[in-house]
């Protein structure tokens, strides 16, 4: 929850603006375009405004199937 990553249920909640994330990605191909990219997965959809604990606030994220 701290970098902007849970689970609600079947599904994979991650954050579209957690700075955590993009540190991680830094460098990559990823760093200011994962939301975009993950939301073309199969069964990807927009989540919305969500929190993440240890992250001050909300975000929105994209929620993607377990299976995926």
């Amino acid at each position: 929850g701290r970098i902007g990553i849970r689970i609600d249920g079947d599904r994979l909640l991650i954050s579209n603006t957690a700075e955590a994330l993009r540190r991680i990605l830094h460098g990559t191909a990823w760093a200011h375009s994962w939301p975009t990219v993950l939301a073309r997965l199969d069964g990807a959809e927009k989540a919305g405004v969500t929190r993440f604990k240890g992250i001050a606030g909300v975000s929105r994220a994209v929620s993607l199937p377990l299976q995926a």
